[in-house]
Formats: C-alpha cells, sequence, structure tokens
C-alpha cells in the first residue's frame, strides 16, 4: 500500500493544483452606479463618491499607480465599467472588503 500511494500521490496532486488555479483567479471590475444594467455582477460606486477619492481607493488598497488608477476611474466614469485586475482569490477578497469599508459597493467576478 506505502508503494501504491507514492505513485499515485503526484497525479493526485497535479489533478488538484489545475482545478485550484481554476477556482482562485478572480477579477473585479468598478462599475459607476449611473451606468446601465448589462447582466453582469460587477464592482459599483455610488455618484456620492468623488472622482479622486475612487482613484485614491484604488492606489493605496490595491497598490495602483496613479496614472493607472486615474485611468481605471476615467473609464468608470465614461464607460460605466472599469476593470482592476485579475488576482487570486484572497488578494481579490481582501481588497473587496477594504474598497467596501471606504464606501465603495464591490463585487467580484469569477474568471
Amino acid at each position: 500500500p506505502p508503494q501504491q500511494w507514492q505513485r499515485d500521490q503526484p497525479q493526485r496532486n497535479l489533478r488538484w493544483k489545475k482545478r485550484s488555479k481554476k477556482k482562485l483567479k478572480m477579477k473585479q471590475i468598478l462599475r459607476n452606479a449611473i451606468a446601465p444594467e448589462n447582466g453582469r455582477y460587477d464592482c459599483t460606486t455610488t455618484p456620492f463618491n468623488k472622482r479622486e477619492f475612487v482613484a485614491r481607493c484604488l492606489t493605496t488598497i490595491c497598490g495602483k499607480s496613479d496614472s493607472e488608477s486615474f485611468s481605471i476611474m476615467m473609464e468608470a466614469h465614461n464607460n460605466g465599467i472599469g476593470v482592476i485586475g485579475l488576482y487570486a482569490f484572497e488578494i481579490a477578497e481582501l481588497y473587496h472588503s477594504r474598497l467596501r469599508d471606504e464606501g465603495l459597493s464591490v463585487d467580484m467576478i469569477p474568471v
């Protein structure tokens, strides 16, 4: 039995790793609340937040540069949706909770 277990173990780990990578990738999207609904469950911002505040939250919480956070914020303002990035589940969950603590209404989308 120990030899059988050792022989089967690498295959089990390989299958687990393939499955876990698919589950752990998450995409966060920032969407302006004024935009029309497009059937997606995305990150939203309330119209009460100023654009500078949203950009500052993206800079301090998500670690984006000033230019990246400003372009994400302007994309959300103009188009209604702005992609923050692709993150592992734990990191996306951390950003999600911290952005919600700042007053942004945020959701995650599994990819």
